[in-house]
């Protein structure tokens, strides 16, 4: 993925790289999960599903940088749980929906 001159459209640093990879998956599930319930059938900003998800993601993971977030959305994305447009790092240039037919919450 490119990087832009948007602040927003910044990708994990190797630094952060090396503490997502110590998510364990039972966190991974519940990052998920979390997400999951906060996307709708209808497309959403990418920046305001990570707002919304925020608050309860930084209470559980203060060590985890937020660009977590939009990489898991990713991650659901190629697993075809939510459907997305645009580059998920640039949050207010991408949008997130469940997959028609996806249960809100669902995984």
């Amino acid at each position: 993925m490119q990087i832009d001159e948007d602040p927003q459209g910044e990708e994990p640093t190797p630094d952060e790289i090396a503490l997502i990879r110590s998510v364990s998956p039972e966190d991974e599930a519940w990052v998920d999960q979390l997400l999951l319930r906060i996307c709708t059938p209808q497309w959403r900003k990418v920046a305001m599903v990570v707002a919304k998800a925020s608050r309860e993601f930084d209470a559980r993971f203060e060590e985890l940088p937020y660009v977590y977030l939009p990489l898991r959305l990713g991650a659901l994305a190629e697993r075809g749980v939510v459907e997305a447009r645009g580059r998920i790092f640039f949050m207010r240039h991408s949008e997130v929906r469940l997959v028609q037919g996806e249960a809100n919450g669902a995984a």
